[in-house]
C-alpha cells in the first residue's frame, strides 16, 4: 500500500476514529494524541492492511481497543470502571 492508497483507504476514517477516540477519552488533547498513534501504527504496517476485508470495522475496533489501553494505564490497577463505549 502506498501512500496514495493509504489516504484513499484509511484516512477517509479520520473523522470517525477521532470522534470514538473522543467519545471514549472525553478529552481532545488525549483523543488527538490516540488518533496520531494509531495512524503511525497503521502507517508502519499498512502492506499488512490490503488483505483485510473490512477496513472500517478493524480501523475501529483497533481505535476502541487504544483508547481502552490508555485508561487502563491511568488506573494504578489497570482496570477500568464504568467503561460504557456508547
Amino acid at each position: 500500500m502506498n501512500a496514495q492508497q493509504f489516504q484513499l483507504q484509511i484516512l477517509c476514517y479520520s473523522d470517525k476514529l477521532y470522534r470514538m477516540a473522543r467519545s471514549i477519552l472525553k478529552d481532545e488533547s488525549r483523543s488527538q494524541d490516540a488518533y496520531q498513534d494509531l495512524m503511525i501504527r497503521l502507517w508502519e504496517k499498512r502492506k499488512h492492511l490490503e488483505i483485510i476485508e473490512n477496513r472500517q470495522a478493524f480501523l475501529l475496533t483497533s481505535m476502541r481497543n487504544l483508547c481502552i489501553d490508555l485508561l487502563r494505564k491511568q488506573q494504578p490497577n489497570g482496570e477500568i470502571l464504568n467503561f460504557s463505549p456508547r
